[in-house]
């Protein structure tokens, strides 16, 4: 918590929550007119929490109003996986024929946050087309499913469909898939209230007009307005967060420092490396 705000400075955050509901009124009048400052810490500290308790409350009805209740439930409370894989030792790649697929993909990995890859079983190659899932309301005809993520097995399988494509694409494809596995609704290496937070500005980035542009995320369509604002976020933060690993110049200021603020709370030694 940042101690450098005076007492008019939070007095002036107090008003403005009381403006949302009565519990921030109430704590508006906790804070005099003139504090000693031996007292002042200690006070600090007390109201700070309270005002993040507000903040994070707020946010989670807004979460709710937009994706709806189970979808909250699980950015409260995702479901724990303990990793199966010793550390140090590098994901398994198999499968993959095409010359020069599998080392990028290798390379793509081991550049890779270690907080989403240690999550990964294995990345492989299945030959079999595999159609896009209904929630997302494409055709074949407009997007080809060339590789998915489960959350159950915690694996990358990519499909036949992939076959047309080089080791530069389907490296940038994987690190779509990657960041499936840092999607902050599901970190469990956050706490609650960064997940909500973060989870928040996913959703605000959305429908924000300098949003990064992805045809991909565009395109998803859902009658039902909570299944479509949950699926589009998951897969806007994994189009940005796999933009932000491949050195996508084209990626909005606001994006990058999503992901950033991300892996400071994840992966605060992260470097990202050269793509190329």
């Amino acid at each position: 918590m940042n101690l450098e705000l005076s007492p008019s400075t939070l007095r002036a955050k107090l008003e403005k929550l009381a403006r949302w509901g009565v519990m921030a009124s109430a704590l508006s009048g906790i804070l005099p007119a003139e504090l000693p400052a031996e007292e002042y810490a200690q006070l600090y500290t007390t109201v700070a929490e309270r005002i993040e308790k507000l903040e994070t409350a707020k946010l989670r009805l807004e979460i709710g109003q937009q994706v709806g209740e189970e979808m909250l439930k699980t950015v409260e409370n995702p479901p724990h996986w303990k990793p199966t894989r010793a550390e140090g030792v590098p994901v398994p790649v198999e499968g993959f024929k095409k010359h020069g697929v599998a080392a990028a993909m290798k390379k793509a990995l081991a550049a890779a946050p270690q907080s989403f890859t240690r999550q990964i079983v294995d990345v492989s190659y299945d030959g079999r087309m595999m159609e896009m899932p209904d929630v997302y309301g494409m055709s074949a005809k407009e997007h080809r499913l060339l590789a998915s993520m489960t959350r159950e097995g915690h694996r990358i399988v990519f499909t036949a469909s992939s076959d047309s494509y080089g080791p530069t694409f389907l490296s940038q494809e994987l690190r779509h898939e990657i960041c499936h596995f840092g999607d902050p609704a599901w970190n469990t290496d956050l706490g609650e209230p960064d997940r909500i937070r973060l989870y928040a500005q996913v959703l605000e980035r959305l429908s924000a007009p300098n949003r990064y542009r992805s045809e991909y995320v565009e395109d998803i369509k859902n009658p039902d307005p909570q299944r479509l604002a949950s699926t589009k976020a998951g897969e806007y933060w994994a189009e940005t967060c796999g933009a932000y690993l491949g050195g996508d110049r084209l990626l909005p200021a606001a994006d990058r420092e999503l992901v950033e603020s991300l892996l400071a709370k994840t992966d605060p030694a992260y470097q990202r490396m050269n793509p190329k």
